[in-house]
């Protein structure tokens, strides 16, 4: 029961958007894995490497941010920095969670998992004004990213354009994605993300 609360928790939009975007970005992005096994499992990056790279980081943004802070003030730099990364983070993990997020998304497992369909059905072609596209490198073509990340997000509309299939497959509009807010399992009998008000008691 516990499992069940804390997960319903987890997925309300407020828990999950506003709150969990900067707690991943300020705190869980600064950690290094702390498990080797599970590491290695999973990634193509060494646990070593992992480490080395994720420790790296942070001293360099401690050199970047200490420094200015040194020479300009900790209160200026807070009052420029903080709200332009906190503006930064709710658009890029909106954005984020709409690409995986929505009614038709492809899941599977076992023997019914293909990589190729995984790669371009599971994420999302995010229907956005072409400025909106242009000012976010395209990442809302996020089927094609995810299809071949060798495309350069340049190209990415190209790529769309070049095929009728690829325009229309998991298209969401704004209106569509501001519903999806509130999709958070999956049925694996319809094949279809839900609400979890729509779960049978």
């Amino acid at each position: 029961p516990h499992k069940k609360f804390f997960y319903r928790l987890y997925r309300q939009p407020l828990v999950l958007l506003v709150l969990g975007v900067p707690l991943h970005n300020i705190v869980l992005m600064r950690i290094p894995p702390l498990s080797r096994r599970r590491w290695d499992n999973r990634h193509f990056l060494s646990f070593a490497d992992a480490w080395k790279s994720v420790m790296a980081h942070n001293l360099c943004l401690l050199a970047v941010y200490g420094a200015a802070a040194f020479l300009l003030g900790g209160a200026a730099v807070l009052a420029v920095y903080l709200p332009v990364i906190i503006m930064a983070w709710q658009i890029g993990g909106w954005m984020f969670y709409v690409h995986h997020h929505f009614e038709d998304a492809y899941w599977q497992a076992g023997e019914d998992w293909h990589p190729h369909a995984a790669r371009l059905m599971a994420s999302s072609h995010y229907a956005l004004p072409p400025l909106w596209h242009w000012l976010t490198g395209y990442i809302g073509l996020h089927h094609i990213h995810h299809f071949s990340s060798a495309v350069p997000h340049y190209k990415l509309a190209e790529c769309m354009w070049a095929s009728v299939d690829l325009q229309d497959m998991n298209r969401i509009t704004w209106r569509q994605s501001l519903a999806a807010v509130w999709l958070a399992i999956i049925d694996p009998a319809a094949q279809k993300m839900i609400r979890l008000r729509d779960i049978a008691p």
